[in-house]
């Protein structure tokens, strides 16, 4: 169960490790900034992120390798938190769909929970048949066991989670060696379909997902309603100019003129209190750390490792992309939180636990070279 040499410490990656530190510490000043005129604390978020490092501790020893033995029981847990969502879930009066689950005096957001069991099982699958790669009868077999959980999120009416989970499906099965051939026919295949199944798709989207999908063609059409967020949150990018305006000195973020400010629009408020290269520095952190998170990746002999990697890598990818997009109105609206900034205990835990794996995996590897 447990796998640990000291030896192996000198193979972890420093940077990775130094740059996500950097990274949380910076997130937590600016959520503290967001956080405090919404009349809340930052106490939880500290208490996950202390939990996440204390897990990544113990991830350090942990033999990753007895994850294969419980690789079904880890695909029925990740369908069933799904499931039980579906039909316990609560949240559709304020965030359009039924995402969390009350269990006594915690409140969990299960779709986190389920991708990063989705992800586990699937590096496990790609790993136990790294032979059978390019077989029509496995890319069918994992291509039904990857996608019925997407399925299930779509009933759940939770698109942008869906669409997150499909990147990492299809990112993890790119790069666990199928062949170039096979990837231009399932792509063809992929865009006929999505072709044959937009109007089924647009007519069963709630009434608020079709709205961000409008107002992302035209700007104009909901000034006072749906476009608001976004408006609010660009003229607070603007506010910042080069250098911010202070640590909470923020006019529009101190008065709580951006919607959501504290989760999905929290990038704003950064930009506000510490400008243009406050903004460029997070991103710097982000790039650091996806180029460390590609180099684990490639230099990984063991399929299980390398997928799971970039299943994480595409987890983070995807949601840091489509967070600061769409407050810059280069993206639709998806209320997709940002990594290690955004309020949210268990989205903060899950990270820190996906990056403890992910340093696992580094030291065990050949050391790496930057």
């Amino acid at each position: 169960m447990f796998n640990f040499s000291w030896k192996n410490i000198k193979k972890l990656d420093f940077i990775l490790l130094f740059s996500l530190i950097i990274l949380v510490v910076f997130g937590l000043v600016v959520l503290n900034a967001a956080i405090t005129p919404v009349g809340r604390t930052i106490k939880s978020q500290i208490i996950s992120t202390i939990f996440g490092f204390i897990g990544m501790g113990f991830i350090f020893i942990l033999n990753l390798d007895i994850f294969k033995k419980l690789k079904w029981l880890i695909y029925i847990v990740s369908v069933g938190l799904i499931l039980m969502t579906i039909f316990f879930g609560y949240g559709g009066d304020s965030w359009g769909a039924n995402l969390w689950l009350r269990i006594g005096p915690i409140n969990l957001q299960p779709s986190e929970i389920s991708k990063v069991l989705h992800i586990l099982f699937l590096s496990i699958l790609l790993g136990e048949n790294k032979n059978n790669i390019n077989s029509w009868k496995f890319i069918f077999k994992y291509l039904i066991l990857a996608l019925f959980p997407v399925g299930l999120i779509i009933v759940q009416r939770d698109l942008g989670t869906a669409m997150v989970v499909l990147f990492i499906v299809v990112s993890m099965l790119f790069v666990s060696g199928l062949k170039w051939k096979k990837i231009g026919i399932l792509l063809g295949v992929a865009i006929l379909a999505l072709v044959i199944s937009l109007p089924f798709i647009w007519s069963n989207l709630a009434g608020y997902a079709k709205d961000r999908i409008l107002d992302f063609k035209d700007s104009s059409r909901n000034l006072s309603t749906s476009t608001h967020q976004t408006d609010r949150g660009l003229i607070a990018l603007g506010s910042g100019q080069l250098l911010g305006r202070g640590y909470k000195s923020g006019p529009f973020s101190q008065n709580r003129y951006i919607p959501e400010q504290h989760t999905d629009f929290i990038f704003p408020v950064l930009v506000e209190d510490f400008g243009f290269l406050g903004g460029a520095f997070a991103m710097l952190l982000y790039f650091i750390i996806f180029t460390r998170m590609v180099l684990i990746a490639y230099k990984s002999d063991d399929l299980y490792h390398t997928t799971f990697v970039i299943g994480v890598l595409a987890l983070l990818f995807v949601h840091v992309f489509e967070n600061m997009g769409m407050t810059m109105k280069i993206m639709p609206v998806t209320g997709i939180p940002l990594p290690f900034f955004s309020h949210g205990g268990t989205f903060q835990l899950i990270n820190l636990l996906l990056m403890g794996f992910v340093l696992s995996i580094s030291m065990n590897k050949k050391s790496l070279e930057f």
